[in-house]
């Protein structure tokens, strides 16, 4: 396909940008149908280059999938480019050929309102453009190829709305939290749409954060193939001596959505719930690790990439196995650390992950916004951003910056850690990972992995510049052509 040439190249061509007189974006060697291939990662997974025009924060927040199985041999991937105009690829999953391409909704406000994709039971997919304070546009594509066009549902969804999380159940309702802004303190909000609805329901208010500033809930759903959902959220405290604690919380819904409640306790929260007072993954006591002391806050920078409040994006998206136990990664960027969780009837178990970085990268420790997947095999499929000891753990984007796939057993044990592809020569920053992960109707053998690769504008004015020219470039890995998608 002859593919277009400017500032937002798709696929084809080379989009550098110079700052300094450093190179912000590389690519590879380019195939003759625009696509840019890295030699074969692990042995036997393909990366091909998506897009030369992304974002700075192309495949950022991992609270929903932007990359789903839509007619069980394609795969559509979801990114934000440079214009803040959502993309879309729909990938062959054999052969890694681009089917068809385009643009979904209208071009954002800025960097934050990348999509939340979905896939349905009759095959279709489900896309919310995103927002900053704003209001979600609900999209819907037909699963089959021939009419892979994108048709407007709702043009409004939500209100003060940032971060949609977007999961389908077995009966084809869709389930959305989002982080509402206003009034303070901010709000998890939960809104469905069933099949026979001709709107989304009024959003309800979940939890309310315990603290009155701004801060990042990083709420991400899930739904397991006994039909509850699973919501994560992060529950950050403060302390009357000024200190801030990180912590993280999990509510279950066993009726679609009507009530919520938390593990151990059939009793349905009075909503909206008091995140002070909610049990925590880790536990209820307040760890001296997940406490951050006043003078530690202070002395870190009042904007920029570095800045104290980085440390609360310390959630995964959580999976739910064949058992219907919930799986989540918790961060702490305190000390470069994260624990895979699992809940073991009422109890959260945590598997430490970072001795087995540190054996695999010597002189690494994890960063933040870990990814989840389950195999058909049952296999637990960890994604980490990894940095150099001597770098700020929870440093946004950092120079340097690594990717790594992590795979764990059913016990949480981890069993082989390895890159995703070799790093930049330069230091530009692989990040804002974004894997495939499974669906009750979409049970994959190994998922695909979406990255972007390029710098963090914040990293080059250490200010914030939400709307920026920065240029990066998003790569999609797919598994062995051999290892099929499941579907129907």
């Amino acid at each position: 396909m002859e593919l277009p040439v400017n500032r937002r190249t798709f696929l084809g061509g080379l989009t550098t940008i110079v700052a300094s007189g450093a190179i912000l974006a590389r690519t590879g060697t380019l195939r003759g149908d625009g696509l840019a291939v890295s030699a074969e990662i692990g042995g036997t997974m393909r990366a091909i280059r998506l897009a030369s025009a992304g974002s700075d924060r192309a495949t950022a927040y991992g609270m929903s999938s932007k990359c789903v199985l839509l007619d069980g041999q394609h795969l559509l991937c979801s990114w934000l480019d440079v214009a803040r105009q959502n993309q879309w690829a729909l990938v062959d999953v054999h052969g890694g050929a681009i089917a068809r391409h385009g643009a979904v909704g209208p071009p954002r406000s800025d960097n934050h309102c990348g999509v939340a994709l979905c896939g349905s039971p009759d095959g279709a997919a489900d896309c919310l453009v995103g927002a900053h304070h704003g209001s979600f546009m609900h999209y819907r594509m037909p699963g089959r190829r021939e009419r892979s066009t994108w048709e407007l549902i709702q043009n409004a969804v939500g209100e003060a709305a940032t971060y949609p999380s977007l999961v389908c159940d077995g009966e084809g309702t869709l389930h959305l939290t989002y982080r509402r802004n206003t009034p303070r303190p901010y709000h998890v909000m939960y809104s469905r749409r069933r099949p026979e609805d001709k709107v989304w329901s009024e959003p309800r208010p979940l939890v309310r954060a315990a603290i009155p500033v701004h801060t990042w809930t990083t709420h991400a759903l899930d739904v397991g193939l006994d039909g509850r959902i699973h919501l994560v959220l992060n529950n950050t405290q403060t302390h009357a001596d000024g200190s801030w604690y990180y912590g993280a919380s999990h509510l279950v819904s066993d009726d679609s959505g009507e009530s919520w409640r938390q593990l151990g306790d059939d009793r349905p929260l009075s909503l909206p719930a008091d995140a002070a007072a909610l049990k925590r993954i880790e536990g209820d006591v307040f760890h001296a690790d997940r406490t951050q002391s006043r003078e530690e806050k202070l002395r870190l920078p009042a904007t920029g990439p570095s800045q104290y409040y980085y440390c609360k994006i310390q959630l995964s998206n959580p999976v739910i196995d064949d058992a219907g136990r919930p799986w989540v990664v918790l961060h702490n960027l305190l000390r470069g650390r994260a624990d895979l969780y699992r809940a073991e009837k009422d109890t959260w178990i945590g598997t430490p992950l970072g001795e087995t970085v540190r054996a695999s990268f010597p002189g690494h420790q994890i960063s933040h916004m870990g990814q989840l997947s389950r195999h058909l095999d049952g296999t637990i499929e960890v994604v980490l951003t990894i940095v150099r000891d001597d770098v700020e753990c929870h440093r946004y984007g950092a120079r340097g910056t690594k990717l790594v796939r992590l795979l764990a057993d059913a016990t949480g044990t981890p069993r082989s850690c390895g890159l995703v592809c070799e790093p930049d020569p330069e230091g530009i920053p692989d990040w804002q990972p974004n894997i495939q992960r499974p669906g009750w109707h979409a049970a994959i053998s190994r998922p695909a992995l979406l990255w972007t690769r390029g710098l963090n504008s914040h990293t080059l004015t250490e200010t914030h510049t939400n709307v920026n020219e920065v240029t990066t470039e998003v790569w999609l890995q797919l598994p062995p052509s051999d290892q099929r998608q499941p579907c129907d």
